[in-house]
C-alpha cells in the first residue's frame, strides 16, 4: 500500500487573520454619534436621506431605497416588479443562496443557469437555456465584483420580454462598458453587510430609473401604508427599512469609497503578483468592465496539488487564516436540489468545488498578505 506523503504543519499566524473586517474611522464614529444625539436612530432620520440621495448620484439612477439588507432588497424588488406564484425566476447555480430565496420569498420559482464558458458568472447563452413560457425575469449576479456582459443579456431579455433584476451585493463600484452595475435593470439590488465594500453593518439599497416602481417599493418597504393617510394600508407590504443609526455609517463609507475601493486593488494586486507562479492555481477571469475586488478568489487546477479544495483550506486555517469555501452550487444545496436546471450545471460545479476565497479588506496589511502568499507557496511545494 503506497503511502501519501502529507504536508508539514504549517506555522501558526502570528495574529488571525479574518476573511474580512470593516473599515471604521473618526468619520463614521462621528456620524453614529450625531444620528444618536439626534435621538433619530429609527428609520426617520436625515442620514437614511443622504445614503439614498448619494448612491443615486453614484448610480446615475434617479430612485434610490435604502432597505435593512440585501436579501429585503432583492425580495422588494421582485414584489415591486410583480412577480409571485406562477413565475419562474432565471438564476445563476454559482451565488449565494440570498439570490435563489428572495425568489422563494416571492412566491415564485427559481431556475438554475450555468456559468459562462470563460467566467463565473452567467451570460446570455446561459440564460437563453432556461427560458419557458413562465419565465418572467432573470437575476444576473455581479459574482465576486466582477460584471457581466450587460449588453447581449439586455438584448435577450427585451426579446423575450423578461424583467432584469441585478443582484449587485458584491459590486458596487463596478461596471460594465463605463455604466455602474445596479443601473442597467428593471432594479438594481445592493448589501451593506459588514463585508462588504460599503457597510452599514446590516443594509442594502434598491435602484432603479423608473418612478412608479420606485412609488410600489417604498409603499411595499412600510407595510404597505399609504404615506399620505397614516396607519391606511392598501396593501401588504413589509418592514424593510434601513435605520438611520445603520446610515450614518453608510454616509461616511459612501464619502470614503475611492479610497477603499483603491486600497483593496492594492491588495489584490500583491496577491496576484505573489501567486503568478503557483501552476495549481487558476485566477484570472476578464471582465468587461472596471473590477471592484471584493474577496480574493482562487481555484484549483484538477490534479496537480495532490490536495482538495477543503483541504487546502483545513491547512490555511490551521495557519490562522480565515479563507472560506466559493458559494456551493445551489443545485447541490438540499433546498434546491429538485429545482429546474437549465442544462448541465458542470462549468458552476467546477468552480464552486475547486474554488476558494482569501481574505481582503482595507485593513489587511501587505506583510499579511505575504504570510497567506507563503503558506499557499509552502503547500505548493509539498503537495506537488
Amino acid at each position: 500500500m503506497t503511502t501519501v506523503e502529507q504536508p508539514a504543519p504549517l506555522p501558526a499566524a502570528p495574529e488571525p487573520i479574518p476573511i474580512a473586517k470593516p473599515s471604521l474611522g473618526p468619520l463614521e464614529a462621528a456620524n453614529v454619534a450625531e444620528a444618536v444625539a439626534s435621538t433619530w436612530i429609527s428609520s426617520t432620520g436625515p442620514f437614511v436621506e443622504r445614503l439614498e440621495a448619494g448612491l443615486a448620484d453614484l448610480l446615475g439612477a434617479p430612485h434610490v431605497l435604502c432597505t435593512s439588507n440585501g436579501t429585503t432588497a432583492l425580495h422588494l424588488a421582485l414584489a415591486g416588479l410583480g412577480i409571485g406564484p406562477g413565475d419562474e425566476v432565471l438564476v445563476p447555480d454559482l451565488t449565494f443562496a440570498a439570490t435563489a430565496n428572495a425568489v422563494f420569498m416571492a412566491g415564485a420559482t427559481p431556475v438554475l443557469v450555468d456559468c459562462a464558458a470563460d467566467h463565473w458568472n452567467a451570460d446570455a447563452a446561459a440564460f437563453a437555456r432556461g427560458i419557458s413560457p413562465r419565465t418572467k425575469a432573470l437575476m444576473v449576479v455581479h459574482l465576486l465584483g466582477q460584471a457581466c456582459r450587460m449588453e447581449p443579456i439586455l438584448e435577450f431579455a427585451r426579446n423575450n420580454n423578461l424583467l432584469v433584476v441585478e443582484d449587485c451585493a458584491e459590486s458596487l463600484g463596478a461596471d460594465c462598458g463605463g455604466q455602474p452595475t445596479g443601473s442597467f435593470g428593471a432594479v438594481g439590488c445592493f448589501s451593506f453587510f459588514a463585508n462588504k465594500v460599503l457597510t452599514t453593518g446590516e443594509g442594502g439599497a434598491v435602484a432603479t430609473s423608473d418612478p412608479d416602481l420606485a412609488k410600489r417599493m417604498r409603499r411595499l418597504r412600510a407595510h404597505g401604508m399609504d404615506p399620505q393617510r397614516q396607519y391606511w394600508h392598501d396593501s401588504v407590504g413589509f418592514n424593510y427599512r434601513m435605520t438611520n443609526l445603520n446610515a450614518a455609517l453608510g454616509v461616511a463609507q459612501l464619502q470614503r469609497l475611492e479610497e477603499l475601493l483603491a486600497r483593496r486593488r492594492v491588495l489584490a494586486q500583491r496577491y496576484q503578483s505573489n501567486l503568478a507562479g503557483l501552476s495549481w492555481l487558476r485566477s484570472g477571469f476578464t471582465a468587461p468592465g472596471r473590477s471592484i475586488d471584493w474577496l480574493h478568489p482562487l481555484f484549483l487546477a484538477e490534479n496537480i496539488l495532490g490536495l482538495s479544495r477543503d483541504q487546502v483550506l483545513d491547512r490555511l486555517h490551521a495557519a490562522g487564516i480565515d479563507a472560506r469555501p466559493m458559494f456551493y452550487p445551489l443545485h447541490l444545496l438540499p433546498p434546491y436540489r429538485n429545482l429546474r436546471r437549465a442544462g448541465e450545471l458542470d462549468r458552476a460545479t467546477d468552480l464552486g468545488l475547486s474554488g476558494l476565497m482569501l481574505p481582503l479588506y482595507p485593513d489587511l496589511r501587505e506583510d499579511q498578505v505575504d504570510y497567506i502568499c507563503a503558506q499557499l507557496t509552502a503547500l505548493g511545494r509539498k503537495g506537488a
